[in-house]
C-alpha cells in the first residue's frame, strides 16, 4: 500500500537511515504517551472487530442480507443508503431521512437534534443526500465490485495522525495508519528519529538520553536535566550570597534568588543582598537616635526615615487634634513625646466596629463587643466577642454530624462538623438524581472531612482474605494474593503450576480416590478429593456387631457404625431393688442414678406405696381409695384409706326400698339387668372399635385411669408406644374429661394425661359397653 506522506518533505537518504535505525528501544513508551497502540486485551479484541466490520458490511450489502433497523427491510447494492459516523450502522436513505425530519420537528429549539436509532449519537441536520462512503461523490453509480463506493481513495483525516485513510472508499471504521511519520527532533533538538505514523509521538515529542545544556535564566549555568520538553525552570544551583542587612554572608542559596538582589550601603561598606536572614535590621534611622525595628529587608528610598520626626500638620494618635492645638507649638525633635487628646479613638477595628478606648499610642486593643455568629455546622446561633471572631475562631455546638461518608457504610460523628451543610446538600442532590433516574456514581466528589479512613475489612471474592483498602463504596477489588507453590491433588496425578492466584478454581482431578479405608474393606468408588475438606464415604459393608450392653449381636450393621443399640432396657437391678430402665448402654456407663419407679413398699394399712422410689422405710400417708359398703350391699362410699380397719356403712331406708323392689320384681318376673345396663356411660363408637382390637391393652389403660383418679397425682405419663395406642389413650381421656397431649419425636413419642377440675370416672367399664354395642356382638 503506498505511503501517504507526500505533504512532508524528506530527504531519501535520511529516510533510509532512519528506517535502519528503527528499533523497539528507541520507540516511545506507548503506555505513557497514550497516543497510539493498545494497552490491554480488550482493546486488541475491539480493534480486531473493527478491522472485520468493513468486510462484513460489504459482504452483507452485496448479498442483500443487511437489515435496516427502522423498516426491518433488506438493504442491497442498488439501495440508497446512509451510514452513522459513530457506530457505522447502515440505514435505508428514505427511512433515515423520514426518521431525522420527524425527530427535528418534535424537538424544535436552539438545541434540537435527532439521534441514531442504534447508538443514540446526536445529529443536528436532517439526512437528505445519498453519497458514497467517504462523501466525495453524490449518487455514486454501482460498478459491481463495491456497493455505494466511489472507487477513489478514502482520504478521511485520521484522528491519531496527520495522514488520511489510504483504503479505497469503504463502509465501517477506518484502519490504522500504515505510513511512516516525519523525522522528529527530540525535545532538546540534538537528535532526530522517525517511527511508523501510528506510534509517532506527535503530541508529547520524544526524549533522547543526553543532557539539555540550555542556558538557564541566571545566565551563568546550564540545564543538567535529561532531554525534556517545556521550559528548564529556575536555576537550582547553590551559590554563596549575603543577606540584605549584611550580617550573614557566604550562605548557600538557590541561584534563582539572586535575580532579586538589591544594593545595600552602610557607611563605606557596600554589598548586594539576596535574601532575608530574619534578624532585626537594627540600623540607625536618619534621626541618628532610633534604630530600625523591622526584620532584615531590602533597601529602598525612605526605608530608614524616623517615623517620629516632627512635621507640619502632625496630629495626635487618633488624628482628631493637631499637636499645635494640644501643645501650642510643634515638637522640637523626634524624642519629644506625642500628646494624646481626651477623645475616643474611633479607629475601625478588623471586626468592623470602632475602637472604644481614648486616644492612645500603638495598636488598638481587641474589640469587646458581642456579635451574633453561627456555629461551624450552621445549626445554632451564638453571641460571641468580636475578638474571638477576628482571630479566625468559630463557636461550636454539641450536635453530632450525621452526614454519610463516601463509603456509604458509615456516618460522620464529628461534633459540630463544618462540612455537614455541604454533605447534606450533596445527599439531597444525589436523591434528586435518583428520583429523576439520571444516574448515580459512587465515585462522586466527597469533601475531604467525609472521606472514610477506616479499613474496609470486607471479605474478598476468594472468601479467605479481607480488603485492606480504606473503606470505599462499591465492590472490593479482586484478591491479589497468590501462592508460590505448585498445587498437587491428593492422588498426585493432577498438578497446577505456581503462581496460583487466591480464589482460583483448582482443577478437578478426573481420577478415582486412592485413600484406603482403615477398616481394610474395599474402598467405595469416588472421585479424588481433599480429605481435610471432604472425608471419604463411610464404609457400607454389612457386618455383625455386638450392641453397647454386650447382651446381643446385631446383624446387618454397616461397618462405619460404632454405637450399636439393641433397643432393649438394661433391666439390671438397682440398689433400691428396681430394674434399670435405660435403653442398651455400655457397661462402663452407670445405670439410672435416680430411680423413677413406684416405691411399692407395703404400708401399715396393707396397701403398697404409690409414691416415687426412696430410701429407708415408708412413713407416707396412704392415698389409696377404699370402698365402704353396707351389710346388704346397696350403699357404697369411696374414701381415702384411713390406715386401719373401718366400720361398714349402716343400712338406711333406701336399702329397705331396694330390697322391697327386688322381691317385688322376683314376684312379678321382671328382669332388672336391662335397667342396670341402661345406666352405662355412652362411650364413643370409635373408642369401642379400638378397644375391641386389643382388649387387654384397653383394660390395662382403663385400670390405670381409675387408679390415677384415686391418686393425688396431677399427671400420668405413659411410655413410648405406637400411634394407634396413643390415639386410644387420647380418646379414652376425653371420656374421663382429662387433658392429654403427646410429646417427643418418634420413636420416643409418648402421651401425658393431666387431671382437670371436671374429671370423673364414667359409669360402667369398657368391657360391658363393648358387649352392649350391637355391631360388636
Amino acid at each position: 500500500m503506498p505511503l501517504r506522506d507526500s505533504d512532508i518533505e524528506q530527504d531519501p537518504a535520511q529516510l533510509q537511515e532512519s528506517v535502519q535505525k528503527l528499533s523497539l528501544s528507541d520507540a516511545p513508551d506507548l503506555g505513557e504517551s497514550g497516543e497510539s497502540g493498545e494497552s490491554d486485551d480488550g482493546s486488541d479484541a475491539e480493534s480486531f472487530e473493527d478491522y472485520d466490520l468493513p468486510e462484513i458490511l460489504q459482504n452483507e450489502l452485496m448479498a442483500s442480507e443487511y437489515t435496516c433497523l427502522i423498516c426491518t427491510g433488506e438493504i442491497g447494492p442498488s439501495s440508497k443508503v446512509w451510514s452513522c459516523k459513530v457506530c457505522w450502522r447502515v440505514y435505508d436513505l428514505d427511512c433515515i431521512a423520514d426518521w431525522s425530519s420527524r425527530a427535528l420537528k418534535k424537538s424544535q429549539g436552539p438545541q434540537s437534534c435527532w439521534k441514531c436509532p442504534s447508538c443514540n449519537s446526536p445529529y443536528t441536520e436532517a439526512v437528505r443526500d445519498y453519497t458514497c462512503w467517504c462523501g466525495k461523490v453524490h449518487n455514486p453509480p454501482y460498478d459491481g465490485l463495491m456497493p455505494h463506493s466511489c472507487g477513489q481513495t478514502c482520504g478521511v483525516k485520521l484522528s491519531s495522525c496527520v495522514h488520511g485513510c489510504s483504503n479505497v472508499c469503504h463502509p465501517g471504521p477506518h484502519s490504522d495508519c500504515t505510513a511512516l511519520g516525519p523525522l522528529m527532533k527530540c525535545n532538546c533538538g540534538k537528535n532526530k528519529m522517525q517511527w511508523p505514523c501510528i506510534i509517532t509521538p506527535y503530541a508529547t515529542g520524544w526524549q533522547c538520553k543526553e543532557q539539555c545544556q540550555e542556558v538557564l535564566p541566571c545566565g551563568d549555568h546550564r540545564c543538567k536535566k535529561q532531554c525534556h520538553g517545556g521550559l528548564c525552570g529556575p536555576c537550582p544551583e547553590q551559590v554563596e550570597s549575603t543577606c540584605f542587612c549584611g550580617k550573614k554572608s557566604n550562605v548557600l542559596v538557590a541561584c534563582s534568588q539572586r535575580l532579586n538582589g538589591t544594593l545595600s550601603e552602610v557607611g563605606d561598606q557596600k554589598w548586594i543582598g539576596y535574601f532575608s536572614c530574619g534578624d532585626v535590621c537594627n540600623e540607625l534611622l536618619d534621626c541618628g537616635v532610633h534604630k530600625c525595628e523591622n526584620k532584615c529587608h531590602s533597601r529602598s528610598e525612605g526605608d530608614h526615615t524616623c517615623p517620629r520626626t516632627p512635621k507640619a500638620g502632625e496630629t495626635c494618635f487618633c488624628g482628631k487634634s493637631t499637636i499645635e492645638s494640644l501643645l501650642g507649638t510643634m515638637r522640637q525633635n523626634c524624642q519629644a513625646p506625642i500628646p494624646s487628646c481626651s477623645q475616643q479613638c474611633n479607629k475601625t477595628l478588623p471586626c468592623g466596629h470602632n475602637c472604644m478606648s481614648l486616644c492612645h499610642d500603638g495598636s488598638c486593643p481587641p474589640c469587646i463587643r458581642i456579635s451574633p455568629m453561627k456555629c461551624a455546622c450552621h445549626s445554632q446561633m451564638y453571641d460571641v466577642p468580636c475578638a474571638f471572631v477576628t482571630q479566625g475562631n468559630k463557636p461550636r455546638c454539641t450536635k453530632r454530624c450525621t452526614a454519610m461518608m463516601n463509603c456509604r457504610r458509615h456516618r460522620c460523628t464529628e461534633i459540630c462538623c463544618a462540612s455537614e451543610p455541604v454533605a447534606l446538600e450533596r445527599e439531597r442532590q444525589r436523591k434528586k438524581r435518583l428520583r429523576n433516574a439520571s444516574g448515580i456514581s459512587d465515585l462522586e466528589v466527597t469533601e475531604r472531612v467525609h472521606q472514610c479512613q477506616a479499613t474496609c475489612n470486607k471479605t474478598l471474592n476468594c472468601g479467605k482474605h479481607e480488603c485492606q483498602l480504606t473503606c470505599h463504596a462499591g465492590p472490593c477489588r479482586p484478591c491479589m494474593e497468590s501462592s508460590p507453590y505448585d498445587y498437587h491433588c491428593p492422588c498426585g496425578r493432577t498438578t497446577l503450576q505456581a503462581p496460583i492466584r487466591c480464589g482460583s478454581m483448582l482443577p478437578k482431578c478426573p481420577h478415582l480416590c486412592t485413600i484406603q479405608p482403615p477398616c481394610g474393606h474395599a474402598p467405595v468408588r469416588h472421585e479424588c478429593h481433599d480429605p481435610q475438606e471432604t472425608p471419604c464415604p463411610r464404609c457400607p459393608v454389612p457386618m455383625e456387631k455386638e450392641c453397647r450392653c454386650g447382651k446381643n449381636v446385631i446383624k446387618g450393621v454397616q461397618c462405619h457404625q460404632q454405637n450399636v443399640s439393641c433397643g432393649r432396657e438394661c433391666r439390671l437391678p438397682l440398689p433400691c431393688g428396681h430394674k434399670c430402665v435405660k435403653v442398651c448402654h455400655s457397661p462402663s456407663e452407670p445405670c439410672t442414678e435416680n430411680c423413677i419407679a413406684e416405691c411399692g413398699k407395703p404400708l401399715s394399712c396393707g396397701h403398697s406405696h404409690k409414691g416415687k422410689c426412696h430410701e429407708g422405710e415408708c412413713d407416707a400417708v396412704c392415698t389409696e381409695m377404699v370402698t365402704l359398703k353396707c351389710d346388704c350391699g346397696h350403699l357404697t362410699k369411696g374414701i381415702k384409706c384411713p390406715g386401719g380397719p373401718v366400720e361398714p356403712l349402716k343400712c338406711d331406708e333406701s336399702c329397705t326400698i331396694a330390697e322391697r323392689n327386688r322381691k317385688l320384681a322376683e314376684a312379678l318376673g321382671i328382669d332388672q339387668r336391662g335397667h342396670e345396663e341402661a345406666k352405662i356411660h355412652d362411650y364413643n363408637e370409635n373408642l369401642i372399635d379400638l378397644y375391641c382390637t386389643d382388649k387387654d391393652f384397653g383394660d390395662m389403660i382403663e385400670s390405670q385411669f381409675i387408679d390415677f383418679m384415686r391418686s393425688p397425682a396431677k399427671a400420668l405419663k405413659f411410655p413410648p408406644m405406637k400411634s394407634i395406642k396413643r390415639m386410644f389413650i387420647h380418646m379414652l381421656a376425653e371420656e374421663y374429661k382429662f387433658n392429654s397431649y403427646s410429646q417427643d419425636a418418634e420413636p420416643r413419642r409418648n402421651v401425658v394425661v393431666l387431671k382437670a377440675i371436671a374429671s370423673e370416672v364414667p359409669t360402667g367399664r369398657l368391657r360391658v359397653a363393648a358387649k352392649k354395642t350391637p355391631k360388636l356382638n
